[in-house]
């Protein structure tokens, strides 16, 4: 599984704010995607306020990990003591089952 995500108006946030608070929510999001990471996943970030993450599961279960992702992202990060809670869009991708059956 590959999945992609873009924080939703992160733009906003980071224009709106003090020089440097948008560094902060990015590492504040980093972190609580990182927490949720199995052994044997990467995530990379893409630029901007994306990530890619990349991952040996190939089932059903994924969609819950995204799922529970998203749901971790709404619950809040903290930023210098202040909840910033964000949305984002995922994009995922899965090689299909019979491609791994190939010898």
């Amino acid at each position: 599984m590959v999945a992609f995500t873009d924080l939703d108006r992160f733009k906003a946030v980071n224009d709106g704010a003090v020089h440097g608070y948008g560094d902060h929510v990015l590492k504040a999001v980093a972190t609580a995607i990182s927490r949720q990471l199995r052994v044997g996943d990467v995530l990379a970030r893409q630029g901007g306020d994306e990530w890619v993450l990349a991952s040996a599961t190939l089932d059903r279960a994924a969609y819950e990990r995204i799922d529970a992702l998203r749901r971790r992202l709404a619950d809040g990060v903290s930023v210098g003591g202040q909840n910033i809670y964000a949305t984002d869009s995922f994009g995922v991708a899965f090689l299909p089952e019979r491609w791994h059956q190939r010898g």
